[in-house]
């Protein structure tokens, strides 16, 4: 039998609570600080939604 954490394709593990920080809009996991400098990876960045904005710069 298949947890719902496995039919969702979620990666479920003990330490995922200390080793990323949550999920982004798309679903990938976003890690720490430790493992972006082992891995050599770029911060996670929130990419800006122009859709919030009204269209007027003051």
């Amino acid at each position: 039998m298949l947890c719902a954490c496995q039919m969702q394709g979620r990666f479920d593990h003990p330490y995922v609570s200390f080793l990323f920080y949550g999920m982004d809009a798309a679903g990938d996991f976003i890690p720490i600080k430790q493992l972006r400098e082992k891995y050599n990876r770029p911060r996670h960045e929130v990419p800006e939604d122009s859709a919030d904005d009204d269209g007027e710069d003051t």
